[in-house]
């Protein structure tokens, strides 16, 4: 064959390789990413899976992402089939879901940079794995005062799944759950987010505005965190099918999943202005709740009513719990005219938190 021919067909076919392995990455790039939704029950089973199936199925195709749905662990949870989702989205499990397998399979996964979107119950399953509720950062503690119309505060804005909320509170009928760190039947300790520093709290349960409540705890109800390499959202909204097609829900949701499977990023919060000083007026006080590293946890003017005594300060931020026998007690409490500092005990468990209490003259 003339060199010069061979030489032509060489050059032409190298281009032509070429032009296929770009038309490849940019298929690879063009391509949709992949959302799992899993809602394996073993335990309270809510019903709602044909609710979110249906949901999260119409946001992926209104928003360029492809969903498959499973109510198995089978095949779902090995290496090679995780590896194609970009998140995985809990909803409504519980139980235990997972053999030891399919367990390290998961782990893996997240720790790749995987995406995990947890929905109400999400935190009510696989209390034998620690890790699962370390990562989720909360454990399911129930729900005391069952479903419940009451007001959550959204505390931050510069999420997706809450960008697009005007109102700073919101009122919603759920079953709130309770988070706690007391051991359960297995004894495992259970997770609280209001003790977690590395999560990003979006939303707050307003525990006051609960018919019936006499609690005022930090109770976070929506967050989101980065968990040894994984992208978290979880929301506690969710007991109720019909909750699921809620537009404010649907928003929020896709806004999680969006944020879980690298779609779209965090906005940066615009820097907050400088607290205004307050000023007590006659009868009222101030209980300020701080985390064992000084940031305040929670803040809030009342009515006062009789003396502030260290004892009515620790009513105060428990509940009454104390009086009920829950074994909460003072450590350490310093007192002014119009001043107490005080450390919180339960049991044997340090609650990381201190309790100033301040009252007009």
């Amino acid at each position: 064959m003339n060199s010069r021919i061979a030489s032509r067909r060489f050059h032409f076919q190298s281009r032509a390789t070429a032009g296929l392995i770009l038309l490849a990455c940019a298929a690879l790039s063009a391509r949709k990413p992949r959302v799992l939704v899993f809602t394996k029950t073993a335990g309270w089973d809510h019903e709602t899976r044909v609710a979110s199936d249906s949901v999260i199925r119409n946001l992926g195709k209104l928003n360029g992402f492809d969903v498959d749905t499973t109510d198995v662990a089978g095949t779902c949870f090995t290496d090679a089939s995780l590896a194609g989702y970009a998140a995985v989205c809990f909803i409504n499990t519980t139980g235990t879901l997972f053999t030891a397998a399919e367990r390290n399979a998961f782990q893996r996964y997240l720790r790749a940079g995987g995406g995990y979107v947890g929905m109400h119950a999400s935190t009510d399953c696989e209390y034998e794995w620690p890790w699962y509720g370390e990562m989720t950062g909360a454990n399911f503690n129930g729900h005391p005062f069952n479903v419940a119309t009451a007001k959550v505060a959204v505390l931050d804005k510069s999420h997706p799944s809450t960008e697009f909320i005007t109102a700073d509170t919101l009122t919603r009928t759920d079953e709130w759950y309770f988070w706690g760190r007391n051991p359960d039947f297995r004894n495992n300790p259970l997770i609280d987010p209001a003790e977690n520093d590395s999560i990003h709290v979006l939303m707050e349960l307003v525990e006051p505005s609960i018919p019936g409540s006499k609690l005022s705890h930090f109770h976070p109800i929506c967050w989101y965190r980065n968990f040894e390499g994984a992208r978290v959202w979880y929301c506690g909204f969710g007991h109720y099918p019909e909750t699921f097609n809620d537009p404010l829900v649907k928003q929020m949701l896709l806004g999680g999943i969006r944020y879980s499977a690298g779609m779209t990023a965090v906005k940066t919060a615009p820097r907050p202005a400088a607290p205004k000083p307050f000023v007590l007026a006659a009868g009222e006080y101030k209980m300020t709740v701080y985390d064992i590293r000084g940031r305040v946890v929670r803040s809030f003017i009342r009515p006062a009513s009789g003396p502030l005594t260290p004892e009515r300060l620790l009513d105060m931020a428990t509940g009454n719990r104390r009086a009920a026998g829950a074994g909460w007690y003072l450590v350490a409490a310093e007192q002014g005219a119009t001043r107490i500092a005080a450390r919180v005990v339960c049991g044997n468990d340090v609650i990381n938190k201190r309790l100033i209490g301040q009252r007009s003259p």
